[in-house]
């Protein structure tokens, strides 16, 4: 027996609305991600591992932000 997977909210949008709508979120440029990972780095005391990651949480909190700027 196969599981059903749970329903994406995407799932629900017309394809034409869901371009219109990661159209209007603009991504954040390489320069805001490497000054907002570089304070992230700086927080967390200058350690000598974790770059990545403070990369990828400084893309996905500005990503999060500029989606929240396009929900209402």
């Amino acid at each position: 027996m196969s599981e059903k997977k749970p329903a994406n909210r995407s799932d629900h949008v017309a394809p034409e609305e869901k371009q219109a709508v990661d159209a209007s979120i603009s991504k954040p440029s390489h320069d805001e991600i490497a000054r907002l990972a570089h304070a992230i780095w700086e927080a967390r005391g200058r350690g000598d591992e974790g770059a990545l990651d403070d990369w990828l949480g400084a893309e996905r909190l500005l990503l999060k932000q500029s989606s929240k700027g396009h929900a209402a």
